[in-house]
């Protein structure tokens, strides 16, 4: 008789593979998305579906966008996407109508009831909607990356041109007039 082999060893050890790629500040937060996603799992054999982050999903959703150009901190490493969002989520975009602060913005999409999104939601809305970053820039604020400078950054799709551009803006400016702020309707 061979030895025991827990049916989740096979999910922990890839989330100690995925974890090699993620920079150290992101960790926890993977960790956290991944003990959650097993915690809302059923015994028994459903337990045995596969929970943990394909290091793969980033990049098919960002190629699926096909942006004309990328900020270059914008990866896997830096924002770690562990599931694709489900295609039938629906969002509204957070017109503030006049320039606002990064607390401005989440407070008042707080206010409205409304989750804040990320990077992975900003990539489903483009790839289904690929024209509205054309009209103004969409912002998905529940994202953020710390640069080496310390300074804090959230992700937007925008155009310069015809260009369609995947960006980062710091959050300690104020966003202009034109923004909407990407929302989960619930």
């Amino acid at each position: 008789m061979g030895a025991y082999r827990d049916p989740n060893e096979p999910h922990i050890e890839r989330l100690m593979a995925t974890l090699q790629n993620v920079a150290p500040e992101k960790r926890e937060e993977v960790i956290a998305q991944a003990m959650a996603r097993l915690e809302d799992l059923p015994f028994g054999e459903a337990r045995q579906q596969q929970v943990l982050p394909d290091t793969q999903i980033f990049q098919r959703m960002l190629e699926a966008c096909k942006f004309d150009w990328v900020n270059d901190n914008i990866t896997q490493e830096n924002f770690s996407i562990l599931e694709e969002p489900n295609e039938n989520t629906e969002y509204v975009l957070v017109d503030m109508g006049k320039p606002v602060s990064t607390e401005e913005a989440e407070a008042e999409i707080k206010k409205q009831g409304l989750p804040l999104t990320t990077l992975a939601d900003l990539l489903l809305y483009v790839r289904k909607n690929p024209d509205k970053q054309k009209e103004f820039p969409i912002v998905a604020l529940g994202s953020r990356w710390q640069h080496s400078s310390g300074r804090w950054f959230s992700p937007y799709a925008a155009c310069w041109g015809s260009w369609r551009r995947l960006r980062l803006c710091w959050r300690e400016r104020d966003w202009n007039d034109r923004c909407r702020f990407l929302a989960r309707k619930r």
